[in-house]
């Protein structure tokens, strides 16, 4: 029996958690190491929550919806917010700043996230309604979710 839209919904709920926590917990990681492991774990993720609507993605495919949920952000969104990032790394690396460093890197690293799950969520909730989304849509998504998560927790 398949399940219920809502069920799906909450278990995709207790993925983005858990793809959030991953990511506050990794931004004590050297910035040379984070980001390939942050990409990895969200990839991770997206499969996770395609799995909660019943989707089956390789690892490849999931890390290459990651990279399409960040490119349908748009190009200066992209810059600005991984500029944030390289600073929070050279902080780190510096030792000047690794604490007040690595908490930036953690509300960063935690708002992709969120955000990530959020375009994961609607784009295999669409799919498993038989709908599709475009580019636009989930670029909406992306930011919003991503400025929900920064106020938040700012």
């Amino acid at each position: 029996m398949a399940k219920s839209i809502t069920e799906c919904d909450n278990d995709a709920d207790n993925r983005i958690a858990l793809m959030i926590t991953g990511m506050i917990g990794g931004a004590v990681i050297p910035a040379a190491i984070n980001w390939t492991v942050a990409m990895a774990a969200m990839g991770a993720g997206v499969v996770s929550i395609g799995k909660c609507y019943g989707f089956s993605l390789t690892e490849e495919g999931g890390s290459d919806l990651v990279k399409q949920f960040f490119l349908s952000a748009g190009t200066t969104w992209l810059m600005l917010n991984v500029g944030a990032k390289f600073f929070s790394a050279i902080a780190q690396f510096t030792g000047i700043g690794y604490v007040a460093g690595a908490a930036l890197d953690a509300v960063i690293s935690a708002a992709q996230a969120y955000a990530v799950g959020g375009c994961a969520k609607a784009y295999f909730r669409k799919k498993y309604q038989g709908q599709n989304i475009s580019k636009d849509q989930l670029g909406e998504i992306f930011r919003d979710k991503f400025k929900e998560y920064k106020d938040k927790n700012n």
